[in-house]
């Protein structure tokens, strides 16, 4: 997915492809192009502040075995972010030089990372932008807007929200055909509902005549397309758990089963309803000789 550098202010998918182009083909025996190089790399990859990683407020204590550490920020808070491959390399590169590896001052990154966006064409470009870069792809990668502030060393994630507010909502949006994808693809949806193919995007040839006789589940000339039979998806009481036959005071159970699959436990013969109390009034019939028994409160079993 490639991001537009006005929504963003970042680099794009094919720019990043440039640089990194033009960055492989530094002369490392030139020492301009050298700092260029370690410039450009260490900011995309922390996405520091410019003042952030230079010396004295970034020295050789900040350096870490498996993080970066930038003691001052702008929002006057430390931040520390793992250390990635690159950037060990970059610092390894650099490690002769006593105190810091960066002693630059602002106008002298400006100047060597300029000339590299200028190598690759990258018009209004400065060194904020491999931050920006850095934020934008750190969240791309990590879908995460909390995790992007924190490594941003942003005050807030509302900051960040507002910076990214373009990206998060083409992203929403992706997220949201991702979403009817997996779940249209899942879902067992009724039987009186099913997704048709967009018939926008098909041929002349292709597309479907809703009124043809000859369509599979078509509609009639003459009338309304029949209702479908759903009775397959109702299950079976076969595979509903069925208690044993009860008895009470002689008279024989049989398992019936209601909607919720419960043992009514009725009286072979029998009527029955709920009353007021949420109980079967059973009312047995004919068990002696056709005589009928008292109306009598019996509790639900089940």
């Amino acid at each position: 997915m490639q991001m537009s550098v006005q929504t963003v202010g970042s680099t794009s998918e094919d720019e990043l492809q440039r640089l990194y182009a033009a960055l492989e083909s530094m002369d490392i025996e030139d020492e301009f192009e050298r700092d260029a190089r370690d410039l450009v790399l260490f900011y995309l990859f922390t996405g520091a502040r410019v003042s952030e990683a230079l010396y004295p407020t970034f020295d050789w204590s900040c350096d870490g075995r498996s993080a970066i550490h930038f003691p001052r920020t702008k929002s006057s808070k430390s931040r520390t972010i793992p250390k990635t491959d690159t950037v060990k390399a970059v610092l390894e590169g650099r490690r002769h030089i006593p105190g810091g590896p960066f002693h630059f001052h602002r106008d002298q990154v400006y100047r060597r990372v300029k000339m590299v966006f200028d190598r690759v064409r990258i018009k209004d470009a400065s060194p904020h932008t491999l931050r920006k870069t850095a934020g934008a792809w750190y969240y791309m990668a990590t879908r995460d807007i909390f995790a992007t502030s924190r490594f941003l060393g942003h005050s807030s994630v509302t900051v960040t929200e507002q910076h990214y507010a373009g990206l998060i909502q083409s992203l929403r949006v992706e997220y949201s055909r991702q979403f009817e994808e997996v779940l249209s693809g899942r879902l067992q949806l009724g039987c009186n509902f099913e997704i048709k193919p967009d018939q926008s995007r098909l041929l002349p040839s292709q597309k479907e005549n809703p009124l043809s006789p000859t369509r599979k589940g078509g509609v009639p000339r003459g009338g309304l397309e029949p209702p479908r039979d759903c009775s397959h998806r109702i299950l079976s009481p076969a595979r509903l758990p069925i208690s044993p036959p009860r008895r009470v005071s002689g008279a024989k159970f049989s398992p019936e089963i209601d909607g919720s699959g419960r043992n009514l436990g009725r009286p072979l013969g029998a009527s029955f309803k709920i009353n007021s109390h949420g109980r079967f009034d059973v009312r047995v019939a004919e068990l002696e000789a056709g005589r009928l028994k008292p109306r009598r409160p019996y509790p639900g079993l089940g």
